[in-house]
């Protein structure tokens, strides 16, 4: 073997080793952003889902406040109508003894 092939020789191996430990590195990198991508999508899977079972309760919470703490307008509407009547009734009575009472004098 002459020095020059010996020196090609020498190269190539050392070239042939530097593209393995490349490979190798390459391997344990795409790994550990496999495994990576895998945690954080767990974590945001789990923070989703904590999410939506809070809004859940939310809802679950308004919806009983609806049904059992609040009226209806097709239920109030009567009531309202009531009300407002015997105000105007009493604000008359009112103004009327006011006038009453003026025009006397």
């Amino acid at each position: 073997m002459t020095n020059d092939n010996l020196g090609e020789t020498i190269l190539n191996h050392h070239m042939i080793q530097e593209e393995e430990k490349i490979k190798q590195v390459a391997k344990e990198a795409a790994k550990e952003i496999v495994d990576l991508a895998t945690a954080t999508a767990s974590a945001v899977h789990a923070s989703t889902a904590a999410d939506i079972n809070y809004i859940k309760k939310d809802i679950a919470i308004i919806l009983d406040r609806l049904d059992h703490k609040y009226v209806s307008t097709e239920t109030f509407a009567p009531v309202r109508m009531l009300v407002y009547g015997m105000c105007g009734l009493m604000l008359s009575a009112v103004v009327g003894g006011l006038m009453f009472m003026l025009i006397h004098r």
